[in-house]
């Protein structure tokens, strides 16, 4: 019916097109092959290896095949860092200089005004670094375009969407720490593989990584709480520090590991090791914090505090009461219908039924429950107005975690609800690429 029914919702991001498919009907081989990959999987959850090969496999297709159904090959995703937008942007400018010259100069550059305010100031370096590596990797390989930036388009249009599939394998290694069952520990990379963002918000290089560093901090983290070398937590707070280097928006890991040390020490008698591990983390930040700064004189923390306030200078300059709580609700809803319906609605019924029986009994619910409190945060304290589907989209594999184990809880040697789920999902992924998609 194209009734605009989010449009009408003021400062709603996403607005509504009809984007021809020429290649729609690939949608039948893309739902027959998920569901008998996901079947497959399920009903051999002892074949890890050849498990997570078909997986990954399968979400990088993914993401190339709904592509592929706009008609133009490669260039439908390829044009979106060719493009005006951000994005285009920061893929141009790791054309122009090299890594080296950007991981020392890149924040008095954007200070001076060598790089444009928007969107470099409102990013870390990571991304414009990547870039470059790629483009000198690119014209080592002698990749073929009419320009260096098509041409570096043309390399990493192949290879960014396999950095979103390899979140499986640490999402995994946290489904392995936190399920019992070994049906149950393959659920949320089969939810994975069929979430909207996931599929569609392809090539940008921080959406792609965003999920597997968060995926990789937490599992660290939880694996040496339940356990593991303190040196786990050393690398946990290091990889932490390096994501402010990807995206300031992964500071809110800092609060998923945070209600994980909290509920893992009251929960343990070894109070005492817990103390090490937290510890650990924080002793890891400050090692990487000044590995970085006195070898390469970055500052994360300063050019976090700058690129927070550009941020949300281009989104919105009034934060009042009424405006904090409606975007907050907006960024909810943005992020619910990104996450598909579906999922969102096992995820929220599952927070539901933790939030009743306080405090969480198991490691899955207590990482269920940092999810809940990073998601109210960042609703309300995390000042910004809509683009929740790729801001937010590192929250991905624990909104899956969430929803695996709700479907964990309905019948349990059914499949139905499971491949129901994958379908509604898919059939979401469809319409929103067909009336919204990401640009």
């Amino acid at each position: 019916l194209k009734i605009p029914v989010f449009q009408i919702l003021p400062y709603w991001f996403w607005s509504l097109n009809n984007k021809p498919l020429p290649y729609w009907i690939l949608l039948v081989p893309i739902l027959t092959i998920t569901i008998a990959v996901s079947y497959l999987v399920l009903r051999r959850p002892y074949r890890k290896t050849s498990n997570m090969l078909l997986l990954i496999t399968l979400c990088y297709c993914l993401q190339l095949g709904f592509g592929l159904m706009e008609g133009r090959g490669m260039r439908s995703l390829s044009n979106r860092l060719t493009d005006s937008g951000g994005n285009a942007r920061i893929a141009h400018t790791g054309t122009q200089w090299s890594a080296n010259h950007l991981l020392q100069s890149y924040s008095s550059m954007v200070q001076s005004g060598e790089l444009s305010p928007f969107p470099h100031a409102t990013k870390p370096p990571g991304p414009v670094i990547v870039f470059a590596v790629l483009n000198q990797i690119s014209a080592y390989l002698h990749i073929e375009g009419n320009t260096r930036p098509e041409a570096l388009a043309n390399f990493a249009v192949w290879v960014l969407p396999l950095i979103a599939s390899l979140t499986l394998l640490p999402l995994w290694g946290l489904c392995y720490i936190a399920f019992s069952d070994q049906k149950e520990r393959w659920l949320p990379l089969v939810l994975y593989i069929s979430v909207p963002s996931i599929l569609l918000i392809v090539p940008p290089f921080d959406q792609n990584l965003l999920p597997l560093v968060s995926t990789t901090c937490v599992y660290l983290m939880a694996r040496a709480m339940t356990g593991g070398s303190i040196l786990l937590a050393f690398t946990c707070g290091g990889i932490f520090y390096l994501s402010l280097f990807i995206s300031f928006g992964l500071i809110a890991i800092a609060c998923i590991l945070a209600v994980l040390a909290f509920f893992f020490a009251t929960s343990n008698p070894s109070w005492f090791k817990q103390a090490k591990n937290c510890s650990a983390v924080v002793a890891g930040t400050i090692t990487a914090h000044f590995c970085a700064f006195f070898l390469f004189g970055y500052d994360a923390l300063s050019q976090f505090r700058l690129g927070i306030s550009a941020h949300q200078t281009f989104k919105f300059a009034d934060w009042g009461l009424w405006h904090t709580i409606y975007f907050g609700a907006l960024n909810m809803v943005e992020f619910g219908l990104w996450c598909g319906p579906s999922l969102a609605t096992l995820c929220g019924v599952q927070l539901y039924r933790i939030c009743k029986r306080l405090p969480p009994r198991e490691n899955v619910d207590t990482i269920i429950l940092a999810l809940g409190v990073v998601m109210v945060g960042l609703a309300l304290f995390g000042h910004t107005a809509g683009e929740t589907a790729r801001l937010w989209i590192f929250l991905i594999p624990f909104v899956c975690f969430s929803g695996a184990r709700c479907l964990a809880t309905m019948k349990a040697d059914s499949m139905l609800p499971v491949l129901s789920v994958i379908t509604l999902q898919l059939g979401t992924v469809m319409i929103i690429k067909s009336f919204q998609d990401f640009f």
